[in-house]
């Protein structure tokens, strides 16, 4: 499985892509046919949604249907 990292506005440390690609290796038991997972972390620049600061989106390519998944959170780690 191919796992690419994208982060626009922000800087993604080495931890947080090493946390990322642990969390994502355990889906290749679920689901052997997933051929690439495209992850797109993004801040935003709105400080009226400070809660809601970082958004990151997950999306998994197979051999079946395309899966997208997005979560919004103060912290990447958190979503």
């Amino acid at each position: 499985m191919d796992i690419v990292i994208t982060g626009r506005h922000c800087d993604l440390s080495e931890g947080f892509r090493g946390h990322v690609e642990e969390k994502l290796a355990r889906l290749e038991k679920h689901d052997h046919r997933i051929v690439r997972m495209a992850v797109e972390v993004e801040a935003e620049r709105n400080p009226r949604l400070s809660e809601r600061a970082m958004r990151v989106e997950l999306t998994a390519v197979s051999r079946g249907p395309v899966i997208r998944a997005e979560a919004r959170a103060a912290d990447k780690m958190a979503a």
